[in-house]
C-alpha cells in the first residue's frame, strides 16, 4: 500500500516518482520493469522508494487507481440526455489520452490480457469499477426503472471498449485533432445505433 510519508514529501518530488514509474510501467510492463531504473531516473534512493509504498506492486496500483480517479472525475455532468453524457464522457476520456500519452500507454497496457497474475489481479481489482463507471454514466431518466437497463449498459461497455480498442490500434494517423474528430465521428455513428436500440429493448 501507498504510506503516508509519501504525501508528505514535496509534489515536485512525488510527481517526478509519479511520472518516472509511469514511463517505466508503460515501456516495460509490470513485470520486466526495474525499480533500480525508477529511482535512479526520479533520483532517489532504492531505500526512500520502498518507504513510500510497501512493494513494486503496491506502486504500480497506486499508478493505476490515480488514472481511474482522474477519469472518473470527468464523468460528472449535469446533461440528463443520456446520448449527450455519453458523448462528452467518451470526448473527455479522449482527450486525456490525447494529453496525456504516456498515462494513455500505462493504462492500455495494464488492462492488456496477457494471463499473468498481475493481470489477473488488475481485472479482478478493477472490473468492478468499470461497471459502476458506466452504470453512473447511465443514471439519467430516460433509463430509470427502464426493465432492460443492464442489457442496454452492457450493450454501452462493448461498443464504447470495443470502438476504444479498435480506434487505437487502427487509426494512429494524422495529428491529434484530426485523430478526435475521426473518433468521434464513428463514436456518432454507434450512438446513432444505440439511440434506436434503446427504442426497441
Amino acid at each position: 500500500m501507498v504510506k503516508q510519508l509519501f504525501f508528505e514529501i514535496s509534489e515536485v518530488k512525488r510527481e517526478m516518482i509519479i511520472s518516472t514509474a509511469m514511463a517505466e510501467f508503460s515501456e516495460h510492463g509490470f513485470e520486466l520493469s526495474s525499480t533500480n531504473r525508477i529511482v535512479k531516473k526520479a533520483g532517489i534512493s532504492k531505500g526512500s522508494l520502498f518507504k513510500y509504498f510497501e512493494t513494486k506492486e503496491d506502486l504500480y496500483f497506486y499508478l493505476i487507481e490515480r488514472i481511474v480517479g482522474q477519469l472518473s472525475s470527468n464523468m460528472i455532468t449535469p446533461e440528463d440526455d443520456l446520448f449527450i453524457r455519453i458523448r462528452q464522457y467518451a470526448e473527455s476520456e479522449f482527450n486525456f489520452f490525447l494529453e496525456n500519452p504516456v498515462e494513455y500507454a500505462f493504462i492500455k497496457r495494464a488492462f492488456q490480457n496477457d494471463h499473468s497474475e498481475i493481470s489477473k489481479k488488475t481485472y479482478a481489482k478493477y472490473t468492478n469499477i468499470s461497471e459502476h463507471l458506466f452504470v453512473k454514466l447511465c443514471d439519467t431518466p430516460a433509463l430509470h426503472n427502464h426493465e432492460k437497463k443492464g442489457v442496454f449498459i452492457n450493450i454501452l461497455k462493448w461498443v464504447i471498449t470495443g470502438l476504444n480498442e479498435e480506434f487505437t490500434e487502427v487509426n494512429q494517423v494524422g495529428s491529434p485533432t484530426k485523430m478526435k474528430e475521426a473518433y468521434m465521428t464513428a463514436l456518432d455513428s454507434y450512438l446513432s445505433v444505440l439511440k434506436k436500440t434503446l427504442e426497441v429493448l
